[in-house]
């Protein structure tokens, strides 16, 4: 796994990439975030901690785009659902929310979530994005299954990646 790498481009308006790579695993029966109108707060579902990641703007007018892509398993029932929020800093509020939801009765549901948005840097202090997650029935897996630990010989792999744009 590959945690904090950290690049910049040359010649184009992206100034810098803060990159997280891993194929840790993660297993979850937690509660879900709530589906209702409600913007989701940081106490509902489980921390992603390894999913944290950090940029240092270098431009407080500088936009930053965060992109996650996660493999799911879950095992569940019809119309059970994966939610996924993050949260900026010490926020209570979410300032995204994406999800999966299972069309079917079985194990091993293959799904993936994807968050893509962008925000204002607003400073040149370091700030970090933090993700959390829940289901609403059955047990959620990351980079693994039920029943294989590493699938892929630990190959399959979560991605989370903030981009500084001018």
């Amino acid at each position: 796994a590959a945690a904090g790498v950290s690049y910049k481009p040359v010649g184009t308006p992206i100034v810098q990439v803060v990159r997280i790579i891993t194929s840790n695993t993660a297993t979850t029966t937690s509660p879900p975030i709530a589906y209702n109108n409600s913007i989701p707060t940081s106490t509902q579902g489980t921390a992603l901690t390894d999913y944290d990641i950090t940029i240092t703007p270098i431009n407080s007018s500088s936009k930053l785009l965060y992109s996650l892509y996660i493999p799911l398993i879950f095992n569940a029932t019809n119309g059970a659902a994966m939610r996924f929020t993050v949260f900026r800093d010490a926020g209570t509020s979410a300032i995204f929310t994406g999800y999966t939801q299972v069309a079917n009765n079985s194990a091993n549901n293959y799904a993936s979530v994807n968050i893509n948005f962008i925000v204002t840097a607003g400073s040149t202090s370091t700030t970090t994005f933090h993700l959390r997650w829940g289901v609403s029935g059955g047990t959620g897996y990351i980079n693994r299954d039920a029943t294989v630990s590493a699938l892929f010989g630990g190959t399959m792999t979560s991605l989370v990646t903030i981009q500084e744009i001018l």
